[in-house]
Order: structure tokens, then C-alpha cells, then sequence
């Protein structure tokens, strides 16, 4: 993955934390004046739902583009030592 790739890709999961960090803030906030309110409960745990889906889709991803990188560099190192035998 280009350096360019990298930065918007980390700009992307900035903006995403960002998000979910305010949604979550307010979601505290307004439980603690009404912590009887159920929809503010299930607001709150379906946040946590998607923070550790998209947490396991973050995962899926770094070890992805880790064996990419690995069989490329394999393959590489394999074509140059095959160039140099001949």
C-alpha cells in the first residue's frame, strides 16, 4: 500500500473515531440525565456493536494486506534469484 493510501486510509479511521467518539458522548450525556431511557441503552450497545465489527474489519484487513505483502516480496525474491542463475 502507496504512503498515500496509508494517509487516507488513517485520515478515514480518524474521522470514523472521531464520529463514533461524539455520537458516544452524547449518547452519555443525555443516559445520565435519563438513565431509565431504554432507547439511549440501545443506542449505546449498538455503538459498541459497531465499534468492535468495524474493529474486526480493521483486523481483516491489516493481516490481508501482511500476506500480500509477504507473498509479493516471496515472489520478487524468487524472480530475482531465478534471474541470476541464468
Amino acid at each position: 500500500m502507496s504512503r498515500l493510501n496509508k494517509t487516507i486510509e488513517s485520515e478515514k479511521e480518524l474521522m470514523y473515531f472521531s464520529d463514533l467518539t461524539l455520537l458516544e458522548g452524547y449518547i452519555l450525556e443525555a443516559y445520565k440525565k435519563d438513565p431509565e431511557n431504554k432507547k439511549l441503552r440501545e443506542m449505546s450497545l449498538a455503538l459498541g456493536g459497531i465499534r468492535s465489527f468495524v474493529y474486526g474489519l480493521q483486523i481483516d484487513l491489516y493481516v490481508a494486506n501482511k500476506i500480500i505483502s509477504e507473498y509479493e516480496h516471496n515472489r520478487n525474491k524468487l524472480i530475482l534469484e531465478r534471474n541470476e542463475n541464468y
